[in-house]
């Protein structure tokens, strides 16, 4: 049995792993199980992959090792889409099967893959950014407004300021606290 987690799995027998009612005790043919921890493989037993399998069991050892994980070695996919469909299914992280393009513009090794994974994490950042940027503004730009009106004394009360700049009337209260006149 292939096991891919980060903690050590002890070698054990298949009565070990399952929970039988009484009944079935008798039916139950009991095997050794031999599990290969592919996260502790050492980099020479790695080495002896000469399939994309290399590729899979690199990034979960080193990954293992160090969460920054970084290909050494940019060693070229055979098969794209189904190294990253099994890297996301074995490691519940569907940013390596969204970097597949359906165009055919898949990444050729594990490099390209995490600089994609990257790139999206960096569109993202920007964009909620941007957004935030946009919302703190908006307030700002609120705020601005409801000490004009108070100050001119367009408006007389918390509430109705609040209700024409769009903000919550507890909000307007709390900046002319910060503020008084």
């Amino acid at each position: 049995m292939l096991y891919f987690g980060e903690r050590r799995w002890k070698n054990c027998a298949l009565s070990d792993c399952v929970t039988l009612p009484e009944a079935l005790i008798p039916y139950f043919s009991d095997y050794r199980v031999n599990i290969f921890e592919i996260a502790y493989l050492t980099d020479e037993q790695i080495e002896r992959f000469h399939s994309d399998f290399r590729i899979v069991a690199d990034y979960f050892a080193h990954r293992r090792v160090d969460r920054d994980y970084r290909p050494g070695n940019p060693r070229k996919f055979d098969h794209q889409n189904e190294i990253l469909k099994l890297m996301s299914a074995i490691s519940h992280d569907q940013r390596f099967s969204d970097t597949i393009d359906p165009k055919g513009g898949t990444p050729k090794n594990m490099c390209e893959v995490l600089d994609r994974v990257e790139q999206k994490g960096i569109r993202q950042g920007m964009q909620k950014g941007m957004q935030k940027g946009i919302t703190i503004g908006e307030l700002n730009k609120a705020k601005a407004t409801a000490f004009r009106l108070r100050d001119l004394r367009i408006v007389d009360t918390p509430g109705a300021i609040a209700h024409i700049v769009g903000v919550e009337t507890q909000q307007v209260e709390q900046w002319f606290a910060e503020n008084p006149m």
